[in-house]
């Protein structure tokens, strides 16, 4: 039964990319894919019993979520995460927007998975997109017309007390 993980993977990875062998459908390898899962699971029942299947089904939804985030964020830094740092903040900066534009769920999803340290540059980078006139110095007014473009969810995930307080002083409004 090790092969059996493996083998079931594979064939998981060529769903995943489209990558098929020549002659085979997708629809097909669906249908080994289903059979290999049942076979691991009943390979797992039969040898560790109803926790064992309890714990290996928890694994695989776990193994889901994570699968959904990554293709979540490869919205946002492409699938290798070989997207521009410039085209990234963009997608941020058009996540946080309101309307239809925005998608505060993929948005919050970034939100909770970059290091604090490293959103303060994201948002840092978005604010000054936001105010950067095409000469390239920052307009208060542009930043404010970008701003109140935002929905509430994008303009609470760029937010912080070193942002607002940067962005008071270059408003002018301390």
């Amino acid at each position: 039964t090790c092969a059996l993980p493996i083998f079931r993977t594979r064939i998981g990875e060529m769903i995943d990319t489209g990558l098929l062998p020549a002659d085979t459908s997708k629809a097909e390898l669906k249908s080994i894919y289903g059979a290999l899962s049942d076979d691991l699971q009943q390979s797992v029942l039969n040898s560790g019993g109803a926790r064992a299947q309890q714990l290996f089904n928890r694994a695989n939804s776990m193994n889901k979520a994570v699968q959904k985030r990554r293709e979540e964020l490869a919205k946002i830094v492409g699938l290798e995460g070989d997207v521009a740092p410039e085209q990234v903040l963009g997608r941020i900066e058009r996540m946080a927007q309101a309307g239809t534009k925005g998608d505060r769920n993929t948005l919050l999803l970034a939100r909770r998975s970059i290091p604090l340290h490293d959103w303060e540059h994201v948002s840092s980078g978005i604010v000054e997109r936001l105010g950067r006139a095409p000469e390239g110095n920052f307009s208060p007014d542009r930043f404010i017309t970008g701003y109140a473009k935002m929905s509430d969810i994008g303009k609470d995930a760029l937010r912080s007390e070193e942002h607002t307080s940067e962005l008071q002083s270059r408003l002018h409004l301390v």
